[in-house]
């Protein structure tokens, strides 16, 4: 929990409603956002003072949000050690990334149909981007340094690819839900996605197929095209997607 400097939404909220589930709630929610920012990891300590002295709240709605934590499999107990965040368990993941299928799976129908000019544009100069590093990890040899700005990058743009398809879809409530899901799955798969070239390669491939379907209107298309990108999710993190979520 040391070196905590910002809430889900960059701010401290120190003032919460007086009612104790509503606190309860919000509590949790405080701690899920830093999980999800990646500003508490996997087996990170967290402390009931702690978040107390951060948030200025009692200490009965931080246990019950701790509690329900737990429940969730967000958090875990070591006897008198302390409480520790969860490293991701498979059945979170499977859900988190069923469900961006689905709500993806509409956007992108959505975007096929209201897309605009200036978005595409933004999404080929993206895509361009895309190319052009790996053309040129093709041609040299990149140093541990320049691979991992490299890979900074792209990760970068396949999360910009995918915030502007959903904002495309024109639905801001579906374009909010989904990108909360993206930033779940973003926090337990970490880099995996991109630790080989041909992963890299393949991703790249299928952020054109997608862009090219919304392009032309074609919403089947577009949504059977990045299910079967996000179902490969499953198959990169070792889930076994034959399980119900």
């Amino acid at each position: 929990m040391e070196g905590i400097t910002r809430g889900f939404d960059g701010t401290y909220e120190e003032n919460f409603p007086q009612d104790s589930g509503l606190i309860r709630d919000q509590v949790a929610d405080f701690i899920l956002g830093m999980i999800f920012s990646g500003e508490l990891k996997g087996n990170d300590r967290i402390s009931e003072r702690q978040i107390g002295k951060v948030l200025n709240v009692s200490t009965m709605p931080i246990k019950e949000a701790f509690r329900i934590l737990q429940n969730e499999g967000f958090l875990y107990s070591v006897p008198r050690k302390g409480t520790y965040i969860a490293e991701f368990p498979e059945d979170i993941a499977l859900q988190t990334v069923c469900m961006r299928q689905a709500l993806e799976g509409i956007a992108v129908r959505y975007a096929a149909r209201h897309i605009r000019e200036e978005a595409k544009t933004e999404i080929r100069a993206l895509l361009e981007r895309s190319r052009q590093i790996l053309e040129r990890e093709k041609q040299i040899e990149f140093s541990e340094a320049e691979l991992t700005e490299a890979l900074d990058e792209l990760f970068t743009i396949n999360y910009r690819f995918h915030r502007l398809i959903r904002l495309a879809s024109g639905n801001g409530f579906l374009a909010r839900m989904t990108e909360f899901l993206q930033t779940m799955e973003m926090r337990f798969r970490k880099r995996a996605l991109w630790l080989s070239r041909e992963e890299r390669e393949r991703s790249c491939r299928e952020h054109e197929m997608i862009f090219e379907a919304v392009s032309r209107g074609d919403g089947d298309a577009a949504e059977e095209l990045i299910r079967a990108h996000l179902s490969r999710n499953m198959t990169l993190l070792g889930i076994d997607e034959r399980k119900d979520p």
